[in-house]
């Protein structure tokens, strides 16, 4: 009967003992699906999960688990991940993302000692740590890009800095971002990006502004809430101010192309307001004024240019050589002024293409006919009377000029 009465207590204490000690299982995973894995955890231990799906996208887990408590095996599987678990009833695990969920807080977190109170446990795990809080909300604003969660929170991590790393680089190229200003809460602690877009910062636990600023990039504020160690990335775009079209109209190469020493041009219709002999407009006449250009006397016809003699000059009209200019000793020009353009002298240097002259070259240039519209010019003096007439052939493409010029006295 002693007998007995022992191997019954001895059964009675063995139910109680495996009452007590948490169930174990033994797995193999290979490349399983996350989610899958929770399935088979699900229906093996008769447990329900509670998690958003969206959060594993696509990660596998490879392990095998001999005699291993669910614990054990749910720490294992969330090794690499940010996901936390918290088993609210004996068949409820809810499944939570860089945070962790408490059942109690804390000895001193509201600023006084709890004396008579527990020691705070949490998945019967010791807390030594301040609970993680973030008040995302009071911080958004129009100025708020993006907020982003960093780290997985640690009961056993008792540190109250973190730091963080990253890369920041354009977003259309990925080029980096070199000299980046990443500023914290707005003082003056912060840091900037190294040649190659790389930074690492020192950050308080909980949630914090992370402002970035630099020349030529757009400016980005980010909220961050820090539970542990981690990374942040910053893609940024590149700041283009656009201004309106610069038009620049200048003749750059036009001193290049004629660097010509002793070259005028005058313009015909610059003189209108010489006074000459007999109000005749003549523009060999203005040419005398020049430095270096003189009469050949009185009486005489031809220039004298840096000394030289009359016939060491060219006179060109539009390309065709002219041995008379003028008549009457000079007093009375050959060109009719009205149909004249403009007026080239070169007085040293002269060109191959004018075959060499010694002393100067007198290059007349004709004007174009009007295209648009009929025009002329007319004038009667006191010796002699100038036409000029401008006929469309092709209205905007070509046009005729007829001059003529006529003197009172056959005499001269």
């Amino acid at each position: 009967m002693r007998k007995l009465l022992h191997i019954f207590v001895l059964v009675c204490c063995a139910t109680l003992f495996g009452q007590e000690q948490e169930a174990k299982y033994s797995f193999q995973f290979s490349e399983q699906n996350i989610v899958e894995v929770l399935g088979i955890l699900e229906e093996q231990a008769d447990v329900v999960f509670y998690y958003d799906i969206s959060w594993f996208s696509g990660q596998t887990f490879s392990g095998t688990f001999n005699n291993a408590t669910l614990s054990e095996i749910l720490e294992e599987v969330f090794k690499e991940t940010t996901l936390n678990f918290f088993q609210y009833d004996a068949d409820k695990i809810i499944l939570t993302r860089n945070n962790i969920i408490y059942k109690d807080l804390p000895e001193g977190f509201f600023g006084r000692e709890e004396v008579d109170s527990l020691p705070a446990v949490a998945n019967n795990i010791k807390v030594t740590s301040n609970p993680v809080f973030s008040n995302i909300e009071a911080n958004r604003g129009n100025e708020i890009s993006r907020t982003v969660r960093i780290g997985k929170e640690n009961l056993s991590d008792n540190r109250t800095t973190f730091i963080i790393s990253g890369y920041a680089g354009t977003v259309d190229q990925n080029q980096p971002i070199s000299n980046l200003s990443i500023i914290l809460n707005d003082k003056n602690s912060g840091t900037v990006t190294n040649d190659n877009g790389y930074y690492q910062l020192e950050v308080p636990a909980g949630t914090n502004i992370v402002r970035t600023s630099s020349l030529g990039i757009e400016p980005s504020t980010t909220v961050i809430v820090v539970y542990n160690d981690g990374n942040l990335n910053f893609d940024l775009a590149e700041s283009v101010e656009f201004l309106d079209e610069v038009t620049v109209e200048a003749n750059a190469a036009k001193n290049v192309e004629e660097a010509i020493s002793g070259s005028t041009e005058l313009v015909v219709e610059e003189t209108k307001n010489i006074p000459l002999v007999l109000g005749e407009r003549d523009v060999l006449k203005v040419a005398t004024t020049l430095p270096g250009i003189s009469t050949a006397g009185e009486g005489a016809a031809g220039f004298n240019v840096r000394g030289g003699s009359t016939d060491q000059n060219l006179i060109l009209l539009d390309n065709a050589v002219m041995y008379n200019p003028s008549h009457f000793f000079g007093i009375f020009q050959a060109i009719n002024p009205f149909t004249t353009k403009d007026l080239k002298v070169l007085k040293g240097g002269i060109p191959a293409e004018y075959g060499g002259r010694l002393s100067s070259v007198f290059d007349i240039t004709s004007k174009d006919a009007n295209t648009e519209k009929i025009a002329g010019e007319a004038a009667i003096g006191p010796v002699t009377s100038n036409l000029a007439l401008e006929i469309p052939v092709v209205k905007g493409k070509s046009g005729l000029m007829l001059g003529g010029r006529g003197l009172y006295s056959d005499g001269f």
